[in-house]
């Protein structure tokens, strides 16, 4: 595999910065509800959500990774609490709050419909990490991204990894680029990247986001996703994975959590968007982007079935050419991580 001599998989520390909630999922639906008519789900989930899906994304990818969030008092809050500690999630910066917001997620035909409660929230000065992190995961629409600690770390070396959210205010598209000089990477989904730039398709929001951050790729769903690098002039595209999905809640911050620690791992632009994509890909089919996360094991159980023989199974020679780094990525990867087999467990329970 070639990957520069910037190859490194020592164990990263991460902190993200954004808004937490508990998700419940429920995933296949035959169709949108009716009004006035009962539906019935196949499976129901309840999961971290929010910030908390990238952070336990990169904790299964072998990060060490910390919250700075609010969690409410309430019940909510003490089951979000709990299942973000079995997945070794440090906790230690997030601070109390009266609600925890919580969202429902309808999934069906490979869509999903959102109803979300979130309580008015203070905007509060987040205790920052005792030390410097090495990266740092950004929601820079968040009322967590209004204090100054991340640009502090940002000037001081972490490297940032951002996303936003949409926002109906006239001002937005202003609003919203202008952290982005903090920024080392920045992954908006299409629609985003379209209305910030004020642009007319995917190729031309890059090209004016180019010039505003080092790496800017933007994530299209089933049409894959796009990124340039600015400092080496690396232009990449990457599929999305070909499965069927079950729920797509979460996908794009299980994206965002794969493409940052591949990138800290010194990937090439373009393995850091397959294995991107491969790790989103994997966790829609699951309800929940949290657990739907793949850890590495699993990853590495959907590359022998890749690529192994059959008689049954003809594999896609691009897809094989495609992910073949994996190869001498995956065992140093499983280097800095242990099988989780609670993991399984506790979907299997949560899940109906």
């Amino acid at each position: 595999m070639e990957t520069g001599p910037q190859m490194s998989v020592a164990k990263p520390n991460i902190a993200l910065v954004g808004e937490l909630f508990v998700d419940i999922v429920f995933a296949d639906l035959g169709s949108t509800p009716a009004p006035g008519r009962e539906s019935f789900a196949g499976s129901m989930t309840v999961a971290p959500g929010g910030i908390a899906n990238s952070a336990v994304a990169m904790a299964r990818l072998g990060a060490q990774t910390s919250l700075m969030s609010g969690v409410g008092e309430d019940w909510f809050g003490q089951w979000l609490m709990l299942a973000l500690r079995r997945e070794d999630v440090d906790l230690s910066s997030v601070r109390d709050e009266t609600a925890t917001s919580v969202t429902a997620s309808l999934a069906y035909g490979g869509e999903r419909s959102m109803v979300t409660y979130s309580p008015s929230k203070p905007s509060l000065e987040r205790r920052p990490p005792k030390r410097r992190p090495d990266a740092i995961v950004i929601d820079l629409g968040s009322p967590e991204a209004s204090g100054p600690w991340w640009r502090e770390a940002a000037a001081s070396g972490s490297r940032v990894y951002a996303d936003t959210r949409w926002d109906d205010g006239e001002d937005w598209p202003e609003r919203g680029l202008i952290d982005l000089h903090w920024c080392h990477a920045f992954l908006p989904n299409a629609a985003e990247a379209l209305a910030l730039t004020k642009s007319g398709s995917v190729g031309e929001a890059l090209d004016r986001l180019a010039p505003k951050v080092p790496i800017a790729v933007v994530t299209c769903g089933a049409d894959g996703a796009h990124a340039i690098d600015s400092v080496t002039g690396e232009r990449a595209w990457a599929p999305a994975l070909d499965v069927s999905a079950v729920d797509t809640t979460g996908a794009g911050d299980v994206f965002l959590a794969a493409f940052a620690v591949a990138d800290l791992d010194g990937l090439p632009l373009d393995h850091r968007l397959a294995f991107a994509a491969l790790c989103s890909g994997l966790s829609t089919t699951r309800p929940s982007g949290s657990f739907g996360a793949p850890d590495i094991p699993e990853i590495g159980e959907w590359w022998a079935s890749l690529s192994s023989d059959s008689s049954t199974h003809q594999p896609d020679i691009a897809v094989l050419d495609r992910y073949a780094f994996l190869d001498d990525y995956l065992p140093e990867l499983q280097s800095r991580t242990a099988r989780r087999d609670h993991h399984r467990a506790d979907e299997q329970n949560r899940s109906a």
